[in-house]
């Protein structure tokens, strides 16, 4: 049973540790990889997100959030499920959750096991399915209020400041004479 929380677990975590860098990222317009570089150019360290769809981007958000909650809901299922399994044993201590387990407590069965998996998976799922929900509903007020503006108002645009390595080095202010010292008569 522990082999199989182990597994599961490595299995989250290898899933969550390749989608995130597995991927070979190109510097946009040169074609080149991060990794590749191009003789005298600098190799960019990101990729732009604009050329990938909202769709993807909101799956992907999906994804991390599901995979990211899901150690929490295991954790917080397995001391739910065990605090039940001591409930239905009569308070039994060799069936006590996690911080109260005596050496020698009796295991979850394979079924039990089972049942907490899916219960922190189908958890997890729920809540990347509400924060999608929120963002959603973020979006949509958004652009209803834009919607909804009078008529010829102006509508603001901020961009983000570009990163200090992007930007050209400003000139340095040229040298100022030293001060005279003060003539004492």
């Amino acid at each position: 049973m522990k082999k199989l929380t182990i597994c599961v677990l490595a299995f989250s975590l290898g899933i969550s540790v390749w989608s995130s860098s597995g991927f070979a990222q190109t510097s946009s317009g040169t074609g080149t990889t991060a990794a590749q570089g191009s003789g005298g150019t600098k190799p960019s360290l990101g990729f732009d997100t604009s050329e990938f769809p909202l769709w993807a981007k909101d799956l992907r958000r999906a994804e991390i959030v599901a995979f990211g909650s899901f150690p929490f809901t295991m954790f917080f299922t397995t001391f739910a499920v065990d605090t039940w399994r001591c409930y239905s044993h009569g308070w039994d201590p060799l069936y006590a959750p996690w911080p109260a387990k005596p050496p020698g407590a009796i295991n979850m069965t394979q079924d039990e096991l089972i049942m907490t998996i899916g219960i922190a998976a189908a958890v997890s799922a729920a809540i990347a399915v509400t924060d999608f929900s929120i963002v959603q509903i973020k979006r949509y007020r958004e652009k209803q209020r834009i919607k909804n503006l009078p008529a010829g108002s102006p509508i603001t645009i901020t961009q983000k400041p570009a990163a200090e390595s992007e930007t050209e080095p400003e000139a340095e202010p040229a040298a100022q004479p030293p001060a005279a010292p003060p003539s004492n008569p």
